[in-house]
């Protein structure tokens, strides 16, 4: 019997703790948004709203990477169950947090959040107690597919048949993501949203099956990378025309690229990467704690309108990752620690 270990990345914890941390000035902003000049900060943090289909590449990547682990071999069982306590012990407490300190949350189904049921309704925040939830129901299908997946994905040769497939799939949901609207189908939903884990589990195949890892380490690679990935966020910044699947995945390359300037100067910060790794559970919690900030604040301050936004920011920040470092101590490394102990046979 062997313990099944995932190696980290930490330039991709880097990756995922700026987008954590993105995402919550994005539901901040949502709230209260910069005046008197500072306008295009709030231009910038709308943006945010965008983090979770670039987590959907990143998942595509560490998924096919983890269940590639040869001791994953005819170990689907153990392969979902780490799943089940990397992802549901910490979603349920906050779950249970949400219910007690939000009022009107208590309206809606409390079976249909707690397993992800809402996910097979027509899509609707209004079915949501943790407002967030929805990216956690298409994680989910990800994980169901993953596996079978991979089957075919690490194979050193693929039939044409296979790749027409893949091909097909990709463009039909990246058809229908664009368009939002096709067929009642809303794009962020799992059947609209695979072109992102398609994306994911292509740059791993790359990377291990395709030589791109020496690639990765060619200068002038890392240095076209930094300049295209530069300018597709600066149109991003600008006017919010940007494909999320190529952005996403040059900043998940620039991750695995050491020598580019995102990687150096971003990525490869320690700030970044603890927060990457407790990004599960910032992500989780920033909605409850922006509630409970906005109540505390409407009753206590006293200060003029732009100062009040910036104090504001400043609160809800400290408090939610606070309350993530809280909740990742105590429910989501023990509960993760445990799965990980299943042993593989």
């Amino acid at each position: 019997m062997q313990q099944i270990k995932d190696p980290t990345i930490p330039e991709i914890d880097g990756l995922r703790g700026f987008l954590a941390l993105y995402v919550l000035l994005f539901h901040i902003n949502s709230n209260y948004q910069f005046e008197n000049g500072l306008e295009w900060l709030s231009r910038v943090f709308k943006n945010g709203g965008s983090s979770p289909y670039l987590f959907f590449i990143i998942s595509g990547f560490l998924l096919i990477k983890s269940y590639s682990n040869l001791e994953y071999k005819n170990n689907i069982f153990t392969f979902y169950l780490r799943r089940v306590f990397r992802i549901l012990p910490t979603y349920w407490v906050i779950l249970a947090l949400t219910l007690l300190l939000i009022p009107q949350s208590v309206d809606k189904s409390l079976i249909g959040n707690a397993f992800f049921l809402f996910g097979f309704q027509p899509y609707s925040l209004d079915h949501l107690i943790v407002l967030v939830s929805w990216s956690l129901f298409v994680e989910e299908i990800y994980y169901i597919c993953i596996p079978f997946i991979s089957r075919y994905a690490t194979l050193k040769r693929i039939g044409f048949g296979y790749l027409f497939f893949l091909t097909t799939f990709y463009l039909w949901t990246y058809f229908v993501g664009k368009n939002q609207y096709f067929g009642g189908l809303r794009w962020d939903t799992p059947l609209t949203t695979f072109h992102f884990l398609f994306a994911g589990i292509g740059i791993y195949k790359l990377q291990t099956q395709f030589s791109f890892s020496k690639l990765l380490n060619q200068k002038w690679f890392s240095v076209f990378l930094d300049i295209s990935a530069f300018a597709l966020i600066l149109v991003f910044s600008l006017t919010d025309k940007v494909d999320f699947s190529i952005l996403g995945s040059l900043l998940l390359v620039s991750a695995l690229v050491k020598k580019s300037l995102f990687s150096k100067f971003f990525w490869q910060r320690k700030v970044l990467q603890f927060l990457g790794k407790r990004c599960y559970s910032i992500y989780l919690t920033q909605i409850l704690t922006i509630f409970l900030c906005q109540s505390l604040w409407r009753h206590w301050s006293v200060l003029p309108g732009h100062q009040s936004t910036f104090y504001f920011y400043v609160l809800a920040v400290t408090l939610t990752l606070t309350f993530s470092e809280v909740i990742h101590r105590l429910i989501e490394k023990p509960f993760t620690k445990l799965g990980r102990s299943f042993k593989a046979a």
